[in-house]
């Protein structure tokens, strides 16, 4: 018998929050609001090609993660950045999803993702991804770091980035129902 998992992309935002405890497979867009004023994340698009999910502008993508992921974030190479809900997401651990579809644990909460990025610009060789990354000084990375407030970590972060487990990311739909029950 093939797992049964509900298609958490099917749901209104109202039923999603509403849901009760179960298996879901598929992806929700975790949104946020843009604003005009330049800030760390208007730096980290410029500098480092990750683009949070703007509210009304998601983009086309239609892979299907089982189990359910919320994707949140973009960048230039094609990937994109998923955590497990969208309720306290700044407090999950962060994945990341390759254009190949390979998904990999890269962070244990937003702030340690977003210190990696800034600290660690070739973090993406860690998942066999080629980079483009400027050569920043360290100056360069302690001015983006200011932003947030981080400073540089005593251990490399890139070290803990590894494939994730029990998550599967399916071309699409109708992949995912090859192998799954999608209700």
């Amino acid at each position: 018998m093939r797992a049964e998992y509900w298609n958490a992309e099917t749901f209104s935002e109202k039923e999603w929050a509403e849901r009760k405890p179960g298996a879901y497979g598929g992806k929700r867009w975790l949104t946020f609001l843009p604003t005009c004023e330049e800030d760390g994340y208007a730096a980290l698009a410029r500098e480092r090609g990750f683009f949070l999910i703007f509210s009304g502008l998601e983009p086309k993508a239609d892979f299907f993660p089982v189990p359910a992921l919320a994707v949140f974030a973009r960048d230039r190479w094609g990937g994109f950045f998923a955590c497990g809900t969208e309720k306290e997401f700044y407090k999950e651990k962060i994945y990341y999803i390759t254009p190949a579809l390979a998904c990999y644990f890269v962070a244990e909460e937003f702030r340690s993702l977003v210190r990696m990025m800034i600290f660690e610009p070739d973090w993406r060789k860690k998942a066999g991804m080629e980079t483009e990354v400027s050569g920043d000084s360290l100056a360069e990375m302690d001015r983006l770091g200011e932003l947030f407030g981080l400073t540089k970590p005593e251990e490399p972060l890139a070290e803990n980035i590894r494939r994730a487990e029990g998550i599967t990311v399916f071309e699409n739909l109708e992949a995912a129902k090859k192998q799954y029950v999608i209700l």
